[in-house]
């Protein structure tokens, strides 16, 4: 019963953290930020947000991480209003570097594994 809490809001943190970033957010900054995830601290305080960007460049993730930050109190204060607790956790971004690996990783495979008509079947089949 101990991690159910932490779960709950840290489910709620997702889905606040996502809708804003979509549809209330004014700063160019965030175009392009997906989250993809968030985890919550035992005791409720933090909360960490994961995040991905359309734009996965050094300047792109730089930019992103900037206007994270800018948006924090502005994210927090409609946590406060959308989290019936009484601790609001303080946000924290982490970018996902597991997105960029499964983009690679695809990317591999794409490359390596033949066309789907299988193993020496190129020309085959009315091609």
């Amino acid at each position: 019963m101990k991690g159910i809490r932490p779960e709950r809001i840290a489910s709620a943190v997702r889905e606040i953290v996502a809708t804003a970033l979509l549809t209330e957010s004014k700063d160019p900054g965030l175009e392009g930020i997906v989250v993809t995830g968030a985890r919550v601290s035992a005791d409720l305080r933090v909360a960490w947000v994961t995040y991905h960007l359309h734009d996965d460049s050094p300047d792109g993730r730089d930019r992103a991480s900037r206007a994270l930050d800018r948006a924090r109190g502005f994210l927090r204060g409609l946590l406060v209003r959308g989290i019936s607790s009484r601790t609001i956790p303080e946000l924290r971004f982490e970018f996902d570097e597991k997105m960029g690996a499964v983009e690679r990783i695809q990317s591999i495979l794409r490359d390596v594994l033949p066309p789907t008509g299988g193993p020496g079947r190129e020309g085959e089949g009315g091609e």
